[in-house]
């Protein structure tokens, strides 16, 4: 089940969210992902993970890079 919220943005000073999205690769290439963001501290981006080939992988360990078959530099920066 796929739970969406009445939300558009997160509320400030609220704490720490899990949102689920896609990453835009300057490859054009788009991941399945999940972001952590800290919205004590403005809406930080504390946290990535992308799901490669069904497996999750936090976007800056070095498998990540390994399972996307690119190096970092074809890949970031991401949007």
């Amino acid at each position: 089940m796929l739970f969406r919220s009445k939300w558009d943005r997160i509320p400030d000073q609220s704490g720490i969210y899990w949102v689920a999205g896609e990453t835009r690769l300057c490859s054009v290439r788009n991941v399945p992902s999940v972001f952590g963001v800290d919205s004590n501290a403005g809406g930080a981006l504390i946290a990535v993970f992308w799901k490669i080939d069904e497996t999750w992988y936090r976007h800056d360990d070095n498998a990540a890079t390994e399972a996307l078959q690119m190096s970092a530099v074809e890949w970031f920066p991401f949007d």
